[in-house]
């Protein structure tokens, strides 16, 4: 992910390259933007924030390597939210996304979801009011998801607390099971 020399300097885009043909391909976002690659390497998700504003709504994208297409698969303007962080199930059409929601009923933090990118289908996973969530990675059988999240709040989701910590939980997608791990983590990964 980089500046763009040929276009104004807020500008961004992706760079894939090809390192057996030596070919590169472009994928034009926007400012703010991160993404993530499907286990085989031939599909990305990105987001992009399209307003080149600070925690402003993002969107979800994916691009096709082999075909050069590139796929909206939600609207953060439209669905009033901004996308963080994503992580691509593997060997599914899944990914966990840190969301939060701009509407007067959502948390403060950024909530872990799984979305289709098929579909668009969303749906919240350990969700909680007190936690923010930081960090996401799939185990590399795509059968468990590892998570960081950050205590900032007390229950009601609205006023700091003075007990703050982080915390690792394992997702069991199969069993909408979250298991804490550790308290005091930070960037998980999983031994292949």
């Amino acid at each position: 992910v980089g500046n763009d020399p040929l276009t104004e300097g807020s500008s961004r885009r992706i760079a894939i390259s090809n390192r057996a043909t030596g070919d590169l391909f472009y994928v034009d976002t926007t400012y703010n933007t991160s993404a993530t690659f499907n286990g085989a390497g031939n599909e990305m998700l990105y987001i992009a924030n399209t307003s080149l504003q600070f925690n402003a709504p993002t969107e979800l994208w994916v691009s096709f390597a082999s075909s050069q297409l590139v796929r909206q698969v939600s609207s953060g303007s439209a669905d009033n939210v901004r996308d963080d962080r994503a992580a691509w199930r593997p060997g599914s059409e899944w990914v966990a996304v840190a969301r939060r929601g701009y509407s007067a009923a959502e948390t403060r933090g950024s909530q872990p979801y799984l979305v289709n990118i098929i579909t668009g289908e969303s749906r919240p996973i350990a969700y909680s009011v007190e936690h923010s969530v930081e960090d996401m990675v799939w185990s590399p059988a795509g059968d468990l998801l590892a998570l960081v999240r950050l205590r900032r709040w007390e229950a009601d989701g609205q006023t700091s607390t003075s007990d703050v910590y982080r915390e690792l939980l394992v997702y069991d997608p199969v069993r909408d099971e979250l298991t804490p791990v550790t308290r005091g983590a930070s960037e998980p990964a999983w031994a292949p």
